[in-house]
Formats: structure tokens, sequence, C-alpha cells
């Protein structure tokens, strides 16, 4: 809770969950899982109200405060649309967002050039979505719109680290990102005996 009290448990398995987002409504939770051996978008619905001023239960890793948990599709990182109608997503070794629409199973390659580096390195705000974009010989923060279904670049970048660097803020004015600085490198000497 915002507001203050103790953290609740949303997924707790023997395997990696990576990648959380809110749905657009605030009572779901997107994460990727790989429990069973390969990566998957995971919806967890959240309870009407959650207790956070007591200490979680013991047993609670194993049964943690969420209504429902499903898997909806494959993928290592997702986020809603402005609607709520469909899930952008990013597919485990592979470049792209793709546009999936859980009502029909079926999913569309919308921005092909984000590299699986840069899994958490885009957002879908308003009527498109930003990203970075290392196509070119400076990686840049890139807005691709729905509409017009162009790219265009909004800043060049220094180095960034192969990791997420990157955040926008919800109305889309400001950005946030990791930026590498300076890289050092020691040689040392040991002498053996």
């Amino acid at each position: 809770e915002a507001a203050g009290g103790l953290p609740q448990p949303i997924a707790a398995t023997d395997a990696n969950e990576i990648a959380p987002a809110w749905a657009r409504n605030g009572r779901a939770i997107y994460y990727a899982s790989n429990a069973n051996d390969r990566w998957c978008i995971v919806k967890a619905a959240l309870p009407a109200r959650v207790d956070t001023t007591t200490a979680p239960p013991p047993d609670s890793l194993a049964h943690p405060p969420i209504d429902s948990v499903y898997v909806v599709t494959e993928g290592v990182a997702a986020m809603e649309s402005e609607d709520g109608a469909a899930l952008y997503l990013m597919k485990p070794n592979e470049a792209g967002i793709w546009r999936y629409y859980p009502d029909t199973d079926s999913a569309a390659i919308v921005v092909h050039d984000v590299l699986p580096v840069d899994s958490g390195n885009w957002s879908v705000v308003g009527n498109g979505l930003y990203f970075i974009d290392r196509s070119s010989r400076r990686p840049a923060i890139a807005y691709f719109s729905f509409t017009t279904r162009r790219i265009t670049p909004i800043a060049y970048l220094g180095p960034l680290p192969d990791d997420n660097a990157f955040a926008v803020s919800a109305d889309g004015r400001w950005f946030l990102y990791t930026q590498i600085e300076r890289s050092e490198s020691d040689i040392l000497l040991i002498e053996g005996r």
C-alpha cells in the first residue's frame, strides 16, 4: 500500500518471476515466469483489500494474497494498452514488441528493432510506445505511434548498459535512463610461491 504497511508476496514459487507491470485498472499485475521451463506472461488478480497491518503467515509464500493467477501467453515483459484490450509484450530471445489480444489469442509484431537486451526498456503511453532503439550507431529514445505506425527518434543517448535502463512518466513528458559514464578495469600482479 502506498500509505505504508508490510509488503505482501504476489508471486513466490521456485521459478524466476520478473518484469512486473500493473494492469491499467490497478486490480491485476502482469509478470514473466519461467515456472514451466519456458518464459510466460502471468496475470495475477489482486483481492479487493489486502491486510497490510500484520505480518503475512509463515506459509504466505505458498499462498500469495491474490484472487486468481493464470498464464496469458509466452513472453518476458508485458504492458497493457491504455484501454486494456491489448497486451504489448516481448518474446523470449526475440527482437521486437508484439501486440497480443487475449480475447482472440492473436498476436502481431508492431516494432521490429527492439533488442532482447531491452525487454524492460519500453513503455506504452497514450496512443503509442516509447522504447530504446539501438539499431543505429547511437542509441536513442524513440516513439512508435499506433496511429501513423511511424517511428520518431526523440533523443540520442550516450552509452547504455545492457540491462533495464529506461523509464517514462505516465504522461510521456519525462524520461529516465541510465548512462555509462565511466568503465574501469584494474590489472593486478599476484606473486606465486
